[in-house]
């Protein structure tokens, strides 16, 4: 049974059960709390609390259609952005929320296979992240990375992969289960870029990494999205 903290008024705790269930794939329970997270911070007009929980549900119908490939949810997952956007603007919103809204753009011109569109986006996301808030450069880089190689820039994808790398094995500010999720996440859009130019041997290398990572997460805390995200594209693309 689905809890309801919304007379708590925490915030925090809506976003963490979220974010959980999401890593569960409990996808109908996380969109509950994060839903229940928009009418708290809307409640306190905090539009940039807002714009970030919209992230938190674009990302489950990222999942969604990674798994099912039905347009409806990357569909979905465009309007909610451009919402999202629409917010920002209208609200005056700056670094970080706005950020997050042109990484999902970002997002949404990749699974489209628009890469020139898919690096301004992501480009443009990390030109404007705070300097101060360094906690998601490490993400923001990596997304790029990936999409500077599926442009065909290979030599500047992967100087920005190994510098998203580096930044979050040197992160000191996100919770373990955190760290984990982007480090495995690192490695598998690795895996991505190697498999794309065709270097199968890397590929699997890095997916190995990966998935040593993943299967911590789900010992630990038992988040699997990782772990099918791996398995899903070992079998897609023939790696042993």
């Amino acid at each position: 049974m689905i809890e309801f903290d919304i007379m708590q008024n925490n915030f925090e705790s809506l976003i963490t059960k979220g974010e959980k269930y999401r890593e569960q794939e409990k996808f109908a329970e996380a969109l509950s709390f994060f839903d229940q997270a928009i009418i708290v911070a809307g409640n306190s007009e905090d539009y940039s609390r807002v714009v970030n929980t919209i992230g938190h549900k674009l990302l489950i119908y990222k999942i969604l259609y990674e798994n099912t490939g039905k347009s409806l949810y990357m569909e979905l997952f465009f309007g909610e952005t451009l919402s999202g956007m629409n917010l920002v603007e209208s609200q005056d919103l700056t670094g970080q929320p706005k950020a997050l809204m042109m990484l999902r753009q970002g997002d949404y011109f990749t699974y489209k296979n628009n890469h020139a569109k898919a690096v301004k986006y992501f480009g443009n996301a990390i030109e404007i992240l705070p300097d101060d808030d360094r906690a998601p450069h490490a993400e923001y880089i990596a997304y790029y990375g990936l999409s500077l190689i599926l442009n065909g820039d290979k030599v500047k994808g992967f100087e920005k992969l190994a510098e998203a790398l580096k930044f979050a094995n040197e992160n000191t500010e996100l919770r373990d289960f955190h760290k984990m999720i982007i480090l495995s996440g690192m490695h598998l859009r690795y895996a991505q870029a190697y498999n794309s130019i065709n270097e199968p041997v890397k590929a699997k290398e890095s997916l190995e990494k990966g998935e040593k990572i993943a299967k911590q997460l789900h010992r630990e805390y038992r988040i699997d999205t990782r772990l099918h995200q791996i398995e899903k594209f070992k079998k897609l693309n023939n790696i042993i």
